[in-house]
């Protein structure tokens, strides 16, 4: 596996979840990880106790082929039978590093290219013909592949959407006392949004969202690293008059548990691949108000598991929103129809055996 960082995102809670899950069956040894960059070491887990190698190779900017003969060095050194990058300035380095090599190269889009600064975009979107395979994370996100044309997919296309361990969610919600810790008032509603502050999660328009919604008791809980807007979003938060309600919890760990001391996950994002926190809260019952962008709509049916919105419509935002808060008996309904759709259609074993397949059509014939 490469990643950019060890910092915990989506895309690399899901590959921590993967070894895990490796190290619980059994077989740690089918993996190891490189990360382009050490950045969010003290955020990771311990991989080590999974029995996963970890090798860093001192990549720092965003896109820098000045990586790509450490990167191809350090490939050389572990010798894999396959690699698996995840996100397109990773992608890019890897289909450098590994040119000329044969070995084989998944490669996972775990967004639609909006989401990535211009320069990233078109080296990622001009290089994926070099894949053997590339995953889309959503048909919402190969759709977007595959309108470059199926040869720029590399040789093959497939959707694997992203899956998470239900069982260890509510574990690790049940360890937490998020609302505790705030020191909340009794009777206080609570929203939230765990997602790095980047400008297509929209924490602005979640904001004017709590402003207009007008209600004395209800508190916003906004949890993630800051990638640029967390600034932007403490000063609105004042000019709205809601920094008193308005909690800036920055990175947890305790991910799970944030998500459990919400009454609703609010996702008013603009773009989106495949969301872990949508999946993780839906998975702990919570009723969720996102947008009807990227992945979403495969996950939540509007009305029966959740309520969706168009992106940018702050309108219908604000509606459905107060909607849920309005209606227990409905709030109720849609949590406990979400856990269902998620362990049903969105468990990790089922992701992971995906992968595994996938791995072992390209793997060498004697592996």
């Amino acid at each position: 596996m490469v990643l950019p960082h060890l910092r915990m995102g989506g895309a690399e809670r899901l590959v921590y979840e993967t070894f895990r899950l490796a190290y619980e069956v059994g077989h740690p040894e089918q993996y190891a990880l490189i990360a382009l960059s050490a950045d969010g070491a003290e955020e990771a887990p311990a991989l080590a106790d999974f029995g996963v190698e970890v090798r860093t190779v001192g990549g720092r900017s965003r896109l820098d082929p000045r990586v790509v003969p450490a990167l191809r060095r350090t490939l050389r050194s572990l010798a894999p039978d396959v690699v698996h990058s995840h996100l397109p300035r990773v992608g890019v380095l890897v289909r450098l590093a590994l040119a000329g090599t044969g070995t084989p190269h998944l490669y996972t889009e775990h967004n639609l290219p909006e989401a990535y600064l211009p320069v990233t975009r078109l080296a990622n979107r001009w290089s994926l013909w070099a894949n053997d395979v590339t995953a889309a994370v959503s048909a919402d996100v190969a759709r977007s592949v595959g309108h470059r044309g199926a040869r720029a997919a590399g040789r093959r296309l497939v959707v694997v959407p992203n899956g998470i361990d239900g069982d260890a969610v509510a574990r690790a919600a049940a360890r937490g006392a998020v609302r505790a810790s705030l020191a909340l008032p009794a009777g206080a509603e609570v929203i939230g949004l765990l997602a790095h502050f980047r400008p297509q999660k929209a924490h602005d328009v979640l904001l004017r969202t709590v402003a207009r919604l007008n209600r004395p008791r209800l508190h916003l809980v906004l949890a993630g690293s800051d990638e640029g807007t967390e600034g932007a979003a403490r000063a609105l938060a004042r000019q709205l008059g809601i920094a008193e309600r308005t909690h800036f919890l920055g990175f947890r760990r305790d991910a799970a548990a944030v998500l459990a001391a919400l009454d609703v996950l609010v996702m008013p994002s603009r773009q989106e691949g495949l969301p872990v926190a949508l999946l993780e809260a839906m998975a702990l019952g919570r009723p969720v108000v996102a947008t009807r962008v990227g992945g979403i709509p495969q996950v939540v049916t509007d009305g029966a598991d959740g309520l969706l919105v168009p992106a940018g419509d702050e309108d219908a935002l604000v509606a459905a929103v107060r909607r849920v808060l309005d209606d227990p008996q409905l709030a109720t309904q849609l949590g406990a129809r979400a856990r269902h759709t998620v362990a049903e259609r969105f468990g990790l074993p089922a992701m992971v055996a995906a992968y595994q397949a996938l791995y072992a059509e390209l793997a060498p014939g004697d592996r």
